[in-house]
């Protein structure tokens, strides 16, 4: 399973341990609410918010609880997003994934090319059976992702969890790791 997070590379993208360093360029799209519409936590509300943040997750990865990598670009070094293992559950060699990235950088496949490489680092380096999406209906684009990079969809858990508030309906995705011939890593 997993043991230790190490630095993960694609054609344009440097996956690695979140740092203080990147504190404004997270805050610039956590307080973005476009970006936090379809999830779980509210628009930062200023830079503190967001060191705050960064220093809990600093924490985490000194315990082994966390599993999130910043997305950085490779040509200028900028901190754009996340992508990660929001749960593991060992015992039954699954993992749920989750991301965000800046509005800037949406559309350019960068976010399939980072879910991409954890894909297969979940698959081959940590011996998950089995991983997991959960995307709101309306986050259209979410789904898309999945869908192109072979998840399957599940089916639609009514009122499933309470989002800022709010009882939402969550969209159940999963890859299967005997499913990877559906899984295509180039769109």
């Amino acid at each position: 399973m997993l043991k230790i997070m190490p630095t993960l590379e694609t054609e344009r993208l440097r996956l690695e341990k979140i740092t203080i360093e990147n504190a404004e360029d997270m805050y610039e799209y956590a307080s973005d609410p476009k970006v936090t519409r379809y999830l779980l936590w509210n628009p930062h509300l200023n830079l503190f918010e967001t060191k705050g943040f960064i220093e809990h997750v600093k924490r985490k990865y000194r315990s082994g609880e966390f599993f999130d990598w910043g997305i950085n670009l490779k040509s200028n070094n900028k901190f754009i997003g996340t992508v990660g293992f929001t749960t593991v559950d060992p015992d039954n060699d699954r993992a749920e994934l989750g991301y965000v990235l800046a509005p800037s950088y949406w559309r350019r496949g960068l976010m399939f090319e980072a879910l991409s490489r954890v894909i297969d680092f979940a698959f081959d380096d940590c011996g998950f059976g089995r991983l997991e999406l959960k995307i709101m209906p309306d986050n259209i684009s979410s789904r898309s992702i999945a869908e192109k990079l072979g998840f399957s969809y599940e089916g639609t858990l009514r009122e499933y969890m309470i989002i800022k508030e709010k009882p939402e309906d969550v969209c159940f995705y999963s890859l299967l790791k005997r499913e990877r011939s559906n899984y295509r890593p180039f769109m």
